[in-house]
């Protein structure tokens, strides 16, 4: 055989092997989805917890540095001389490019990457459900644009813009943060939401002491609750068990973390040592393991306790020292910074405070309405629900639940 030959068959044989891979990845959809979660989870724990790791998965994508510690993860994320908004984040994926757009903030000021988008399309925006999503995003663009144009008209943009300045590069943009918006406001808080349910169904205790606390602050006529809401908004206030419900539900569930992306070298202090990342290291705060780390949340911290949210500072005590007396427990009341489900500094979640108040407006108004049940997995013993890496991460079944009135007879799923 002639080297012209040789190099067709062998170009051959890697296409071959380069598609049965792809048909691989498609088929474990389910597992490239998850990994960033219980993949590193589980090699975390392997290492017996370690501070941070590194992880090379090339070419899946670019080597990180994995962060469970909330004292590196607060260098990362604070303002600097050097960066006034916090470490850089890492440039924003080319497929999600496609779905926010060029000029969104988040694209903006991250830039973006087509380095591993050949990776992202696969098993994603190829699938038959991925293509239509792609097919229909102009319609979305569209309707977005008319909702502005006629805001510019008669509301809000009309009064304290004005129609002069609505350039087409300025709409371009401002639709463009309003699917960004829109993305990072809704399924969050609905994934939260269905994890949520999901806890209070598996611990009725849990859910007693919830209905109990919307008794006594809210009042027990179900039916002026609304009311009783929109007259007098501050009694959202006065609900400290369901905001710890949901803070302990975004501790076990946070759906999102921080990449961030050096521009220059870099020190941070790790345990009095300074060291030093290089320009471009990706650097992975790992909320899900941070969440969970023993070592701020105490022996309980995958479990599903609530209360841990009302405990003062001086509850929080051990008896490591060895000396037969309690101590304050450094590590858990570091706590405050180990929570981190909108993550911290100058590039935090804008909308936290609205996501908390939806979510507390959403629990008053059903959980004592209804009796819920989860269907398929997890609602038998052998089956386990877990969470995979949609846009955001949420669970793999959507959390299918069966509600049912408690007081009438409807029963919906």
């Amino acid at each position: 055989m002639n080297l012209t030959g040789l190099i067709l068959a062998a170009s051959a044989a890697v296409a071959l092997m380069l598609l049965q891979w792809l048909a691989f990845i498609r088929k474990t959809s389910v597992i490239r989805n998850s990994w960033k979660h219980y993949g590193l989870y589980t090699i975390w724990k392997t290492l017996d917890r370690p501070k941070w790791f590194l992880v090379d998965l090339w070419p899946r994508q670019q080597p990180l540095i994995c962060i469970a510690d909330a004292d590196i993860a607060e260098q990362l994320t604070r303002a600097t001389q050097d960066a006034l908004e916090s470490t850089p984040k890492m440039t924003t994926p080319e497929s999600l490019k496609i779905l926010i757009g060029a000029t969104s903030v988040s694209t903006a000021q991250c830039g973006s990457s087509t380095a591993f988008l050949w990776v992202w399309l696969v098993g994603g925006y190829s699938t038959p459900v991925g293509e239509t999503q792609v097919e229909r995003l102009p319609e979305v663009h569209a309707r977005i644009g008319s909702i502005i144009q006629q805001d510019t008209k008669t509301g809000f943009a009309a009064k304290y813009i004005g129609s002069d300045t609505w350039t087409p590069s300025l709409f371009q943009q401002s639709i463009d943060q309003f699917k960004t918006l829109i993305l990072a406001g809704q399924d969050t808080t609905a994934c939260a939401l269905q994890w949520c349910f999901f806890y209070l169904w598996k611990h009725p205790a849990v859910l007693s002491e919830l209905r109990s606390e919307h008794d006594s602050v809210l009042g027990t006529d179900l039916a002026g609750v609304s009311s009783r809401l929109r007259d007098g908004p501050q009694l959202l206030q006065k609900l400290p068990y369901t905001t710890a419900v949901i803070k302990e539900t975004l501790r076990l569930r946070g759906i999102s973390g921080t990449t961030r992306e050096p521009a220059k070298d870099f020190c941070i202090d790790v345990d009095g040592e300074q060291v030093r990342l290089e320009a471009g290291a990706i650097c992975y705060v790992n909320n899900f393991l941070l969440m969970k780390n023993p070592e701020y949340w105490g022996p309980d911290a995958e479990d599903f306790r609530p209360g841990r949210f009302l405990e003062s500072e001086a509850d929080l005590i051990s008896d490591e020292a060895g000396d037969g007396e309690l101590h304050p427990h450094p590590k858990q009341r570091m706590r405050h910074i180990a929570y981190r489900p909108f993550e911290r500094g100058p590039r935090n979640c804008i909308g936290q405070e609205l996501s908390m108040l939806e979510m507390r407006v959403v629990l008053a108004l059903t959980v004592r309405r209804f009796d819920f049940i989860k269907q398929g997995l997890d609602g038998v013993e052998d089956e386990e629900v877990y969470d995979i890496s949609r846009v955001v991460h949420s669970p793999v079944d959507r959390m299918k639940m069966r509600f049912q009135e408690r007081f009438g007879e409807s029963s919906k799923s």
